[in-house]
C-alpha cells in the first residue's frame, strides 16, 4: 500500500514569497506515495518547487525500500559498467564487445572508459591524507568507500536508515538524521559532498548555511542535482525523471544555483554538465509504465536500465550524452565550490 503522507503549505524556500504558479502535478510515478503533487514557479524569484510539501517527519516515507541510489554496493569505485560486467560470474557468457581480444585493442579501451565517465561524481586532485570530508546523503557508503581509498576520514549522514548499515558494517562512521540535526562542529570538515541530495531538502538555504559552518575556509563543497532548464524536462514533461515527486523538493537551474551559492558564502568554481543519458531511460520507462502497465518493460526501464544500465546502453547512448553535455543540455549537473573567507 502506497504511503499516505502529511502534507503542508510551503513558501518559497528561496525568496520566502507564497505568490507562485501550478506549473504541473504527477502522482508519485514509483507508486510509493499516494496523491498527487504539485510543482510550482515562485512569482517573485522564478524558483520551481514542490507545494505542499511533506513535513519533515514524513520525508523518509517518500523513499521506497528498493530507491535505486540506496541499492549501491559500498565497494562500487564508481559508474563503470565494464567493470561490472567484468566482475561477474565466468559461468555467464561475455558479450562479444567485453572478449579479452577486443578489450585489449587500445581504440576499444579508450573508447569504453570515454563513454562510461559520467562525471557524476568529483574527488579534490591529490591524496587526502589528514583531511576530514563529509558526504550527505551517503546511503550505503560506496562514495565513502572511494574517499577512503583516497586517504580521506569520510564521515556520512543519511535521512534514510536502512542503507546505513551497509555503510557501518564497513567500517564507516555514518549517522542517521539530517545536517541539523547531527550537529557537526564548526570548520571541521575539509570538504562537503552530496550527490543528488540537495534537490531533496526542503529548506536549501539553511542546508548550504550548515555547510558553510562545518567547511573549513577555503574548504570545497562538491554536488550534483537534476538541470530543470534542460531540453528533457520540456520534452518528458511531468514524466520527466528529474522531477521525481514528491522525493524532489528543489528544481535548480544553474543560474539560480550560482546565485543562491554565491549569497550563502560560496565561490562557483565549475559547472559541469554530466554526459549522462540516464533520466532518458527512466523517462521513458515512466510514461511507457503509465501508457502500458501491463507491459513490465516500463518498470525495468525506470528500475534496472536508470540505476544500472547494461554496458551497450553506453556505448550506444553514451556519444549522444557527450554531445548533449557539449551544448549544456545534460539533465543532471556537477557542482564544485569553495567557501570563501
Amino acid at each position: 500500500m502506497a504511503n499516505r503522507l502529511v502534507m503542508h503549505d510551503v513558501p518559497c524556500p528561496l525568496c520566502g514569497s507564497e505568490d507562485e504558479t501550478a506549473i504541473l502535478t504527477t502522482p508519485d510515478w514509483t507508486g510509493t506515495a499516494s496523491g498527487e503533487f504539485r510543482m510550482v514557479r515562485c512569482s517573485e524569484c522564478r524558483h520551481l518547487y514542490l507545494d505542499p510539501a511533506p513535513v519533515d517527519a514524513s520525508l523518509a516515507d517518500c523513499y521506497p525500500d528498493d530507491y535505486g541510489p540506496h541499492q549501491r554496493a559500498v565497494d562500487a569505485a564508481g559508474e563503470h559498467p565494464e567493470s561490472e560486467m567484468a566482475t561477474r560470474s565466468e559461468s555467464e557468457k561475455r558479450p562479444w564487445y567485453l572478449s579479452t581480444l577486443i578489450r585489449n585493442i587500445p581504440g576499444p579501451r579508450a573508447y569504453y572508459r570515454w563513454v562510461t565517465d559520467t562525471k557524476s561524481v568529483w574527488l579534490p586532485p591529490g591524496e587526502g591524507a589528514g583531511r576530514r570530508a563529509l558526504e550527505i546523503g551517503c546511503s550505503s557508503g560506496w562514495f565513502l568507500a572511494q574517499l577512503r581509498e583516497c586517504g580521506w576520514s569520510p564521515v556520512g549522514v543519511d535521512l534514510v536508515e536502512g542503507p546505513l548499515k551497509q555503510a557501518r558494517a564497513a567500517g564507516f562512521e555514518v549517522h542517521h538524521g539530517t545536517l541539523d540535526s547531527v550537529m557537526f562542529e564548526a570548520a571541521s570538515f575539509d570538504a562537503v559532498f552530496g550527490w543528488m541530495v540537495v534537490e531533496h531538502v526542503p529548506r536549501p538555504r539553511e542546508t548550504l548555511q550548515a555547510i558553510h559552518r562545518v567547511l573549513r575556509p577555503g574548504g570545497q563543497f562538491a554536488f550534483s542535482v537534476p538541470n530543470v532548464s534542460s531540453w528533457e524536462s520540456s520534452v518528458f514533461g511531468r514524466h520527466w525523471r528529474g522531477y521525481d515527486l514528491p522525493r524532489h523538493l528543489q528544481h535548480f537551474t544553474p543560474r539560480s544555483l550560482t546565485d543562491i551559492l554565491s549569497d550563502e558564502g560560496f565561490e562557483v568554481e565549475t559547472i559541469l554538465h554530466q554526459p549522462s543519458f540516464l533520466y532518458w531511460l527512466g523517462s521513458l520507462g515512466s510514461w511507457v509504465r503509465h501508457r502500458f502497465p501491463r507491459s513490465s518493460l516500463g518498470e525495468r526501464l525506470m528500475v534496472t536500465y536508470e540505476n544500472s544500465p547494461p554496458l551497450w546502453c553506453y556505448l550506444l547512448l553514451g556519444p549522444l550524452g557527450r554531445f548533449n553535455a557539449l551544448l549544456h543540455q545534460s539533465g543532471r549537473l556537477t557542482v564544485v565550490t569553495r567557501r570563501q573567507s
